[in-house]
């Protein structure tokens, strides 16, 4: 993974998938769900959503990243980039399925401390999509990282557009 990451920002993608391909049929069995999610970000690059989406499909069975061994933050980056194809494809309510799947993991060291991905939230927040915002961001708020910024504008900035008071 890590190769297929520095062979990656290198701007070396074909390289970069190829390691991910000889390594893939490993991932599975050793845990190894930043490999998957770095081969479905790279497959997304190439263009290749139908191959994207079933690759990253596969990263929540692997995931033991969580604090109780279930999933954990790899399944909420592959949950992002499946929504961020959706939305891609003219799917927002798939996007929106996406953006919910992505805060039902385990806390893991990466989500308290980093918070949750607001990419996708942000893209659907501006689609109108204000109610699986406001779901995502409170999950985030509440059982993530608390203490997160960029979180609460967020959240605040949906409640505003619902038309409901913002919150301090």
């Amino acid at each position: 993974e890590q190769l297929a990451v520095l062979l990656l920002a290198l701007g070396r993608v074909r390289e970069a998938m190829t390691v991910c391909r000889k390594a893939l049929p490993y991932a599975d069995r050793t845990s190894s769900p930043g490999l998957i999610v770095t081969y479905g970000r790279l497959l997304v690059q190439a263009g290749r959503l139908a191959e994207a989406k079933n690759v990253l499909g596969r990263v929540r069975a692997c995931d033991r990243e969580g604090h109780d061994g279930g999933p954990g933050c790899r399944t909420t980056e592959a949950e992002t980039e499946l929504g961020l194809i959706a939305l891609n494809e003219k799917k927002p309510h798939e996007a929106a399925k996406h953006l919910i799947a992505a805060s039902k993991v385990q806390r893991c060291c990466h989500s308290i401390t980093s918070g949750l991905p607001l990419n996708l939230a942000r893209k659907l927040l501006v689609m109108g999509d204000t109610d699986t915002v406001i779901a995502y961001c409170r999950t985030a708020s509440s059982e993530f990282s608390p203490g997160q910024k960029e979180t609460k504008d967020l959240l605040n900035r949906a409640l505003a557009t619902r038309g409901r008071p913002v919150g301090k």
